[in-house]
């Protein structure tokens, strides 16, 4: 028996020298806000919608003790009505700062006057061949018109469309993305708005797209998809009708790594798993910051040895070795007052899941297990962290 835990103890310290120090991937969606539509100020014609936010996808690599800021972009304020150049404005960015940025969408044109430009253009002003243009690889420009509707917002994924009556065009369609762990759709267009009270506004492209008015408001892109706002849409024959644009949709960063990485985060994200992968969701600005050294290559449920989160917010196994039973500390200053405790095998194997506990001073008894090494994970909504634990029988 101790030849067998000495091979387990060297194999152990080879994991250590061979995965300290190793950065890891994290897979990233960034999705900037959209660009709000257009308003209008006399029953004329319709006003553009807004560009959808930017969308950007990728990976990239994380450092131990690295803190990196998360910036997700408001969406624009719809055209305000009663003023016949009332635009939309532009979508705030979105962004993992000195990684990557999506650029805020753009707004849609009031009944006279330019669109503009953003991660997707806003849609044009009635009988306006220009429209906003969109950046390549975030989104697409807004739709044209040569009729009294106005132009589409640009969609992540395709270009507004336009049009050569009074109705309104509808929005670019989103793009799909399953970083969540399912297919959601983001960066919609908004609809152009109508011109009189027989013709429709356009439809909000999918991802979050408003729709353009009709006699009314332009609706509002949804929040979290960085969809466009809808243009609005005049009254007919009454001089009086003036309605407002719709607001873009708020951006949204999203984040999927390895359950081994050990972290800490401010903006309150909202935390899942997917497979093998934590998933943290920003909806309000914040940071991240990884407290971990990396994760062993083939396995990710296994953290290299050497292991130092936060002191603020870390765990203690007294003693350490022992002989299975031991007290598991818990260092939180963050009060988040429920964890969840994963103790995992040197293979990644989970033989021990505690959920719901509410104590930051558990007594553990594994004393059923084998001489070895494990890992003990304990689990927050804002943070986790691993520790190594030594049994010997």
């Amino acid at each position: 028996m101790k030849n067998n835990f000495t091979k387990i103890k060297l194999a152990c310290i080879a994991i250590l020298f061979a995965f300290t120090g190793k950065a890891q991937t994290v897979n990233y969606l960034i999705v900037a806000g959209g660009g709000g539509g257009g308003g209008l100020f006399s029953y004329s014609t319709g006003s553009g919608g807004g560009g959808a936010g930017g969308v950007l996808s990728g990976t990239t690599t994380v450092s131990s003790g690295t803190t990196y800021t998360i910036n997700v972009g408001n969406g624009g304020s719809g055209g305000a009505s009663g003023g016949a150049s009332d635009p939309g404005t532009s979508g705030s960015n979105s962004s993992i700062v000195a990684t990557a940025t999506a650029t805020g969408g753009g707004g849609g044109a009031g009944q006279t006057g330019s669109a503009y430009n953003g991660g997707s253009g806003g849609g044009a002003a009635p009988n306006t061949s220009t429209s906003g243009t969109g950046i390549a690889g975030q989104g697409h420009a807004g739709g044209t018109s040569s009729g009294f509707g106005a132009g589409g917002g640009g969609g992540a994924n395709a270009v507004g469309a336009s049009t050569t009556n009074g109705n309104g065009a509808n929005g670019g369609a989103g793009i799909s993305s399953s970083i969540s762990g399912s297919a959601v759709t983001y960066g919609g267009g908004g609809g152009g708005g109508a011109y009189f009270n027989i013709n429709s506004g356009g439809t909000g492209g999918s991802g979050g797209g408003g729709n353009g008015g009709s006699v009314s408001d332009g609706s509002d892109g949804t929040p979290n998809t960085g969809g466009g706002g809808g243009g609005a849409g005049s009254y007919g024959t009454d001089p009086s009708g003036s309605f407002k644009g719709g607001n873009g949709g708020s951006g949204i960063v999203i984040l999927s790594f390895p359950s081994c990485l050990s972290y800490s985060t401010t903006g309150a994200p909202t935390t899942a798993t997917s497979g093998a992968n934590t998933i943290l969701t920003f909806t309000a600005s914040g940071t991240l910051k990884t407290n971990c050294y990396g994760c062993r290559g083939e396995n990710p449920d296994v953290l290299s040895i050497n292991n130092t989160p936060d002191k603020e917010q870390s765990i203690d196994v007294i003693p350490n070795p022992n002989g299975g039973s031991f007290n598991l500390k818990i260092n939180d200053n963050s009060n988040q007052g429920v964890y969840t405790i994963n103790v995992t095998d040197i293979s990644g194997r989970l033989v021990k899941d505690l959920q719901n506990v509410k104590d930051n001073n558990i007594n553990m008894d594994l004393t059923s297990l084998p001489s070895g090494f494990y890992f003990i994970k304990v689990i927050t909504p804002t943070w986790q962290s691993l520790k190594k634990v030594i049994i010997q029988n």
